[in-house]
């Protein structure tokens, strides 16, 4: 724990930054930076868009390495390189977006980075005692001790996830934190929540590093502010005596004026381009009326969880269940049916979320600007690119885009320029409408002048405009009127003259502007959070819905359906529950099974291998050659294992080192050691008959088959790997969030190679116990079982996305599998029909697991 700071003696300086420089392609980005930062100070990094904050932060961080320059804290010179040399040096980093691991529970989260571990066996074992006792107490350092360290994460609001990657952040001996933009999402009473823990921080004596687009938040929270612009530091200012307009002349380089164009005026002479009454989207907002006119800019504003951010995408047609008693826009009937229907008619929406619903990042500047209206530049089925670089480049020119050229690719410029990117597309169809959610988010404040300015010279050039915002002094600032929602009802319209302290008590009588009051420990935000809203759904869908959202659930449901699955079988066949019977149905899939087993902690890693198969091929051909040779037949075994291995080793460094897809890597690589097989084998088979080897495949050990006791020991070491072993919790961090993971100091590639080394290695087990059951090696004899064995990994609840996903899953999805080919057999059903029911079995259990983790959170 660190000591209680007085506030009233001098900081002693617990940051030095000197004389720091970092160039990309021999281009300068940070010219010899320096700072200071005191023990328990509160340092407010300001700079528009490529000023050089993030490289300093990376630097910091350890993601980038400095080129020249020293770094000390609390007055000992540091040399950080990664981000381990970071952590050891007790620097933190909170990034802008939320980086929690939402299947780990909150102790889990709070302690990745350095897990409490005892040795059991000669192995290291997680100690969760202790664990849970560490995260307890860095929740209780930040007043949250209410939160139980067992909780899965993915059930905590969004606030809260915030405030437990604070504790993360300080676990060790965390001096100072570096916080980006860490109220983007948030509203203003989560915000004041988020503070009140900040200033916890503070007379801990933890020195924090704030970046924020949001000035008035600087000014309420920060010591000191330090302005880089151009990669120079051109202002340090004492917070109490300096003001806005000084920060941000600073940071731009002249005087700013205005941060807000000047308003229309009066607009009551102005015809109504849009009319809408009594519309309704189920589960957001019910029977919301209103009217935008001509040359107008007409506020939406509603706290998080109001249903003001429903209403953009409601009249675009983004949602198919909305109702409406009666719209007409530019004196038509109008029907929100679809966004295609919608840019015909003349409508244009610019989303929130750019990355994921605004952009396509790996499309240039002039593939994203044109894309909706592709036809406009088409000629006899070509599009014509000299046309479309011609209509970008005066878009790039009007809007002033910070870009190479139309040709750069769109995600290597700014947020502000990308957002500049998505007004330039709906722009060049002369739209009538303009529809903006959040336009601002994530866009430093140049960029966002000049996104105002534009928004405002289009309102006056007669288009109607929706501004979506859950930004008070945006929508104050900007918004001729305001419509205020909570709950998802209309509160009121406000006029031009309201200011954010109004939009923020109508929206909620209970929050209060910044200023006016303190926040209680017990008082909640008024949007519901997500917990609550979980909970509300889990009421509504009854008793079903709340076993669903268990996390045992899964499994609970595999497990009964194979039972059931078993009865059916049993009824439907005498012969399928007899000893033998049984007995074939766990050989048949043993050599399965082995694959699955570390097919699942790969892909729960974020990995994928579609080599096995042909790791288990070229293994069984390899004893079978070697035994031909003379050579003993458990040295062969020895050399196909040593084999496996290298070839998962091979497939872990193409796919993390060079960063190129698994499922590319792992094709190549199955087609080439599929064809290595072949060739050594010239496409035979080759007979293997040794007793003693081909007791793996077909002997038994205290009355069970080998193959079947082989899997299950593999399934347990499996088990324990991923439950009990740091190594573990990696896998499943590194497979939610890898790029957190890299931040926290985890061995994300470490890690993932680990895992394709243990996937070839079992590849390469079952390809031998294969060859055992068969007495010879084919070349390609588990080629045809690959969708088998990805089907019980995704059967028995795997997200193919990472993060997510249990050993005993597959284990029991192995053995439904198994039973259904089995039983369908023995029913005489056709391979064909075997397929369609394979095939809706895996669809219904892939639908219900989705329906479980949506009810999970």
């Amino acid at each position: 724990m660190l000591d209680t700071v007085n506030m009233e003696r001098s900081r002693a300086e617990r940051l030095r930054i000197d004389r720091v420089s970092k160039s990309f392609f021999g281009v300068p980005v940070l010219r010899e930076v320096s700072l200071t930062a005191g023990t328990g100070e509160i340092i407010g990094l300001l700079g528009a868009n490529g000023a050089g904050k993030s490289t300093l932060m990376k630097i910091l961080s350890g993601v980038y390495s400095s080129e020249g320059g020293e770094i000390s804290v609390d007055g000992h010179r540091v040399k950080i390189e990664t981000p381990q040399d970071a952590i050891a040096a007790g620097i933190r980093l909170m990034p802008q977006e939320l980086s929690v691991h939402p299947d780990l529970t909150v102790a889990e989260n709070i302690c990745i980075a350095d897990l409490p571990r005892r040795r059991f066996l000669g192995m290291p074992w997680i100690d969760r005692g202790d664990m849970e006792r560490t995260a307890a107490d860095y929740l209780d350092r930040l007043g949250l001790g209410h939160i139980d360290p067992h909780t899965r994460m993915g059930s905590l609001s969004l606030p809260q996830q915030r405030i437990v990657e604070i504790a993360r952040a300080l676990v060790g001996d965390a001096r100072v934190l570096i916080m980006d933009e860490p109220t983007a999402t948030l509203a203003e009473a989560e915000v004041r929540t988020l503070f009140e823990v900040i200033e916890r921080l503070r007379l801990q004596g933890v020195t924090i590093i704030y970046i924020s687009h949001y000035l008035d938040e600087v000014f309420r929270l920060c010591d000191r502010i330090v302005v880089l612009r151009d990669g120079d530091v051109r202002g340090n200012f004492s917070t109490a005596e300096t003001d806005q307009d000084t920060v941000l002349t600073a940071m731009l380089g002249s005087e700013l004026g205005q941060l807000y164009p000047e308003k229309a005026g009066d607009l009551s002479h102005n015809e109504p381009i849009l009319s809408v009454e009594g519309m309704s989207l189920p589960g957001a907002f019910q029977d919301v009326s209103f009217q935008v006119r001509r040359g107008e800019v007409f506020g939406v504003f509603g706290l998080v969880g109001s249903g003001a951010e429903q209403i953009g995408r409601a009249l675009y047609g983004g949602r198919s269940q909305v109702q409406v008693r009666q719209a007409k826009f530019k004196g038509a009937p109008f029907s929100p049916t679809s966004p295609r229907d919608s840019v015909r008619d003349g409508l244009a929406f610019v989303a929130a979320e750019r990355k994921s619903e605004g952009l396509v990042g790996i499309l240039s500047v002039r593939e994203n600007t044109t894309l909706p209206f592709l036809k406009k530049f088409t000629r006899h089925g070509v599009v014509d690119r000299e046309r479309e670089g011609a209509a970008t480049q005066h878009w790039i020119e009007t809007l002033g885009v910070r870009t190479t050229g139309p040709e750069q690719e769109i995600r290597l410029l700014s947020g502000g320029n990308q957002q500049k990117v998505c007004l330039a597309r709906w722009l060049e169809g002369s739209p009538d409408f303009l529809i903006l959610e959040e336009p601002t988010r994530g866009v430093d404040l140049g960029a966002r002048r000049e996104i105002y300015d534009e928004i405002r010279t289009l309102a006056e050039q007669g288009l109607g405009i929706l501004l979506v915002s859950s930004d008070a002094e945006e929508i104050a600032g900007l918004a001729d009127r305001t419509m205020v929602m909570a709950d998802g009802r209309k509160l009121g319209d406000f006029g031009p003259e309201a200011d954010a302290a109004d939009l923020l008590r109508a929206a909620s009588p209970e929050t209060q502007y910044p200023g006016e009051s303190q926040m209680s420990e017990t008082e909640t935000t008024p949007a519901a959070s997500q917990a609550d809203k979980q909970q509300q759904s889990r009421k509504r869908g009854g008793a079903l819905a709340t076993f669903l959202a268990r996390p045992t659930a899964g499994l609970f449901m595999l497990l009964v359906f194979y039972v059931v699955l078993l009865a059916v079988f049993s009824v439907l066949s005498p012969y399928f529950l007899t000893t033998g019977n049984l007995s074939t149905i766990g050989t048949n899939m043993a050599f399965i099974g082995l694959m699955a087993a570390a097919g699942t902690p790969l892909i729960i890693g974020g990995g994928l291998d579609l080599s096995v198969a042909a790791v288990a091929g070229l293994s069984g051909v390899i004893v079978a050659l070697m035994h031909a040779a003379g050579i003993n037949i458990w040295a062969g075994c020895f050399v196909a294992l040593l084999a496996g291995g290298s070839v998962g080793l091979l497939n872990g460094l193409i796919a993390t080192g060079l960063r190129l897809n698994p499922l590319i890597v792992t094709l190549g690589t199955m087609s080439i050691f599929t064809g290595l097989s072949m060739v050594l084998t010239g496409g035979l088979s080759k007979p293997l008959f040794l007793p003693a080897f081909n007791w793996l495949g077909s002997g038994r050990l205290f009355g069970l088959p080998v193959p079947v006791l082989l899997m299950v020991t593999v399934f347990v070491a499996f088990w324990l790997l991923l439950s009990r072993t740091p190594f573990g919790r990696f896998v499943y961090a590194t497979g939610g969030n890898a790029d957190a993971s890299t931040l926290l100091g985890v061995p994300v590639q470490r890690t993932q190679i680990i895992l394709y080394v243990l996937s070839g290695l079992s590849g390469a087990l079952a390809g031998i116990v294969l060859a055992a059951m068969l007495g010879a090696a084919a070349p390609n004899a588990a080629g045809p079982h690959l969708l088998t064995i990805i089907a019980a990994i995704i059967l028995g609840g795997t997200s193919l996305f990472g993060g997510r996903g249990s050993v005993w899953g597959t284990l029991i999805a192995v053995l439904i599998l198994g039973t259904l080919n089995n039983g369908l057999t023995l029913l005489n059903v056709s391979s064909f029909w075997q397929d369609v029911t394979r095939g809706v079995v895996l669809l219904l259990a892939v639908g219900l697991d989705q329906l479980r983790v949506r009810l999970q959170g």
